[in-house]
């Protein structure tokens, strides 16, 4: 299973792992090995509550510097294309829902025959400045 990204409510730092949501609350489920001693590594499991409108799950592909994860609502530059990462609920596909052009461009199919090592990686809509302004977590 890919994880899940999404800012945490307590202090807005981005945090990684499994989604899970209930009683209207949403959370990523945060492992860590802890070791306790050298021949001895304990696991945790931590709950962490985030901002439900900045989850995101990684699409399993990195951007052309291979330094970011790319995950949903992640804008992008694929050749001219500009746009952010979005699930394709009819295709069942991630694809690009396009800034200039609006709508969804199946075209952009992460798993069809388009070239995807030139991902370029601008940022995620819930931290990076649009049209000059900062969006805040919803």
């Amino acid at each position: 299973m890919r994880p899940y990204r999404a800012k945490r409510k307590d202090n807005g730092e981005w945090v990684i792992g499994g989604f899970w949501e209930r009683d209207k609350q949403s959370f990523i489920i945060e492992t860590a090995a802890t070791p306790l001693h050298k021949y001895l590594p304990i696991k945790y499991i931590r709950l962490v509550e985030v901002h439900p409108s900045t989850v995101g799950q990684q699409i399993g592909l990195q951007d052309k510097t291979e330094k970011h994860e790319l995950y949903a609502g992640d804008r992008i530059v694929v050749g001219h294309d500009r746009g952010i990462i979005t699930w394709d609920e009819y295709g069942l596909a991630w694809g690009i829902e396009l800034d200039d052009e609006g709508g969804f461009q199946e075209f952009c199919s992460f798993y069809t025959d388009k070239n995807m090592s030139n991902i370029e990686y601008l940022g995620s809509i819930h931290t990076e400045p649009q049209n000059g302004k900062e969006e805040k977590n919803k």
